[in-house]
């Protein structure tokens, strides 16, 4: 008896395909039954609300950095705009760009960093 099995990747669970081999009687009503535990780990839950203002002057510092601008176009650019910084209300560094920048990808890799673990199925049958 072979149990039902995925293709390569673990994480595409819809899907997962049954396969038969010589059960006595098995018929899908006939009181047999699946059973398996998938554990899901992600960070996705824990991300902070950011307000719609923060989160457009985050996203313009991010657009012009992966467009390959350097820091120092970046602090040029905003500060030639009259974009400040969100609580100290005064122009950027190099160093606030950098740190900005460096946040927003960890961010970014937290919200993608999710992992999915098929354990052991389990076949029964109730009378």
């Amino acid at each position: 008896m072979e149990l039902p099995t995925c293709r390569n990747n673990q994480s595409q669970w819809s899907e997962f395909k049954v396969i038969r081999r010589q059960l006595p009687n098995f018929h899908p009503n006939n009181g047999y039954f699946f059973t398996n535990t998938l554990d899901i780990e992600t960070q996705s839950l824990s991300i902070n609300y950011i307000n719609p203002t923060n989160q457009y002057r985050l996203n313009l510092i991010m657009k012009l950095h992966n467009k390959g601008w350097s820091n120092k176009e970046i602090v040029s650019f905003l500060n030639l705009n009259k974009i400040q910084r969100r609580n100290k209300k005064d122009d950027y560094t190099m160093k606030d760009v950098w740190v900005c920048i460096s946040k927003l990808k960890k961010r970014e890799q937290r919200k993608h960093n999710t992992r999915f673990k098929v354990r052991d199925w389990e076949l029964w049958r109730e009378f």
